[in-house]
């Protein structure tokens, strides 16, 4: 909307986003939740894809920015968790840390390019259904 990150008297941002699909709305939200089907999918796959892994292994990734900490913690397998204190998490995370992302993050390119390739097919799917939902 107009009045979208504009500041307020004490100095937050509104958040005033509206959808605009130029009267496609309802092919967007089609789309929309297809796509939130699709990710359910691929999380299952994945999921069970690292449940049959022997590594026991914490990654932590870093997108940290200026005055912003953030950290993502990804555990290999419910196994690990049994290691995990909440009194000495960091410690614990640090101690059986995998520092090689490599393998995650051609994984994570792989999902990204599966994503696109099917939100494609969908979108192409949706517009040529003449408002008739086949997924």
């Amino acid at each position: 909307g107009e009045d979208h990150d504009k500041e307020t008297e004490n100095g937050c941002s509104i958040w005033d986003m509206r959808i605009n699909a130029n009267g496609l709305e309802p092919e967007l939200e089609e789309l929309k939740r297809r796509f939130w089907k699709y990710i359910e999918e691929a999380q299952e796959r994945i999921k069970i894809d690292y449940s049959g892994r022997i590594e026991q292994k914490v990654l932590i990734l870093n997108e940290s920015k200026t005055n912003d900490p953030h950290l993502h913690f990804l555990f290999t397998d419910q196994r690990i968790l049994r290691r995990i204190r909440f009194r000495s998490f960091m410690d614990d995370c640090r101690k059986h840390e995998c520092k090689d992302h490599s393998e995650l993050l051609r994984q994570i390119d792989e999902e990204k390019d599966k994503l696109k390739s099917f939100l494609d097919a969908q979108h192409k799917d949706i517009l040529n259904s003449d408002g008739k939902n086949s997924a």
